[in-house]
């Protein structure tokens, strides 16, 4: 083969490496924010799928600045579960897999409400 061919293909294997390697874990927090009038604590849709990352058990915890981090959800890598009506300003979701690896986190804040009073 000729130099030029083996950068070639040297370059097309590592595309095809590195193109993998994109893939990630979805975490996603519904709603991602909400009016503090609808507050102070709301129910959170949370789902996420971490299969393209581990085959093994996923954990989300839950925690507010200054506080201990709390398991809400230890099991499948892939699913979806509403919270209690106990999300505030502040609180953060992380999903981790079984060895502490980061997947994902949100932290879920109000916004100020408009009301206009006639």
């Amino acid at each position: 083969m000729r130099n030029s061919s083996l950068i070639t293909l040297a370059g097309i294997v590592a595309v095809s490496l590195l193109a993998g390697c994109g893939r990630g874990a979805r975490f996603d927090v519904t709603p991602a924010s909400f009016p503090e009038c609808r507050g102070p604590n709301i129910v959170a849709h949370v789902s996420w799928d971490a299969q393209s990352v581990t085959t093994d058990p996923v954990r989300i915890y839950i925690y507010k600045v200054g506080n201990p981090k709390v398991l809400w959800y230890q099991g499948s890598p892939k699913g979806d579960k509403d919270t209690g009506k106990w999300i505030a300003d502040g609180s953060t979701l992380v999903l981790e897999t079984s060895n502490g690896r980061v997947l994902g986190r949100h932290t879920i804040e109000t916004t100020p409400c408009n009301d206009v009073k006639k």
